[in-house]
């Protein structure tokens, strides 16, 4: 039975979304991918717009740590033919993930594209035998598992990797601007290097305050305005590509292909990043989170409080012992 040895992140992401259904699981996939392909590094995060919207953005909220409350979740659900995968057969772009470089202002914008598993539950009568069975499926290729019912695993593909600035960031959190379609902005937007990104960034939000200084002093100068496919299958393969192009290309087997569409992110990157001051970081204050946590001196006074209540706890339990005892005595 599937719910009796479930990993730990499948547990708890169906707690999240309520209930367990296959409808949660694509985000364990997509998310795994994620961390795998679009790791972290210093000064990034994640930010996440979803296209085709159901169980599974639950699980890729918790699994990636994002949320509207966040400000790094958002919804923009399309119809089902802006959605079609063009990368992938069967598949659907599922929306755009970014991560993001604070202190370079500058990111990477991926579509994400997901084709569903192949699931035999010819076997099974009732509806809820078929949704087990389903659940099962799932559950073991997560692990590994070889699955009788499993005909075709998954595929994952981040496709239409682009170097996006500011300006641009901002656009796809508005939806698109006049758009209305992120996934078709995404694609429109040129192939360029980091550090072209970090040029543009700089030069549009150098721009922006030149306009607005001269807009205060009602100055009449001219001012420009700025405007890796994996696939799971029930004898598990891993397969990675990394699509950083504007055309993904999937691929069976176990692989890793790289294109060389943004310069594989290394165009003088590293002298780019050196001409870039700490100045030049994002100053934006707005849609970040904070954690407020106790002091160290409120966690020593309550850690106090804690010896105080069970010291008079002992006192009270042997003062009633010595009284039961005289009641004895006499």
């Amino acid at each position: 039975m599937w719910a009796e040895d479930l990993q730990f992140d499948q547990f708890v992401t169906f707690l999240f979304h309520g209930h367990a259904c296959p409808g949660v699981q694509p985000g364990f996939f997509m998310s795994e991918y994620v961390m795998n392909n679009y790791p972290l590094n210093e000064n990034e995060s994640y930010f996440y717009i979803a296209s085709s919207i159901y169980c599974k953005d639950d699980s890729i909220e918790y699994l990636l740590g994002l949320s509207p409350g966040l400000g790094n979740y958002m919804d923009q659900k399309l119809i089902s033919s802006d959605v079609e995968s063009e990368y992938v057969d069967g598949a659907t772009e599922e929306g755009v993930l970014v991560i993001w470089d604070d202190k370079l202002n500058v990111g990477r914008a991926v579509i994400m594209n997901f084709k569903w598993a192949t699931i035999d539950t010819s076997a099974y009568s009732t509806s809820d035998a078929k949704r087990a069975a389903q659940i099962q499926a799932y559950v073991d290729l997560y692990k590994g598992i070889y699955n009788p019912n499993l005909k075709e695993g998954i595929t994952i593909l981040g496709s239409e990797t682009k170097w996006i600035t500011q300006n641009e960031f901002n656009q796809i959190k508005a939806g698109a601007g006049n758009n209305s379609n992120v996934l078709s902005f995404v694609q429109n937007i040129s192939n360029r290097t980091k550090s072209e990104a970090i040029r543009l960034s700089n030069f549009n939000g150098n721009s922006n305050s030149i306009n607005n200084s001269n807009s205060n002093s009602n100055s009449n100068s001219n001012i420009i305005n700025s405007g890796s496919t994996t696939k799971y299958s029930s004898k598990p393969t891993y397969t990675a590509v990394n699509s950083i192009t504007n055309r993904g290309v999937a691929s069976p087997g176990i692989s890793q292909v790289t294109s060389k569409s943004l310069d594989s992110v290394t165009d003088n990157e590293n002298s780019a990043e050196s001409e870039i001051p700490e100045e030049g970081a994002s100053n934006e204050l707005s849609g970040k989170a904070y954690e407020v946590s106790p002091s160290k001196e409120s966690n020593g006074n309550s850690q106090n409080m804690g010896l105080i209540i069970l010291s008079l706890g002992i006192l009270g339990a042997l003062g009633g012992y010595g009284y039961i005892r005289s009641r004895k005595r006499e």
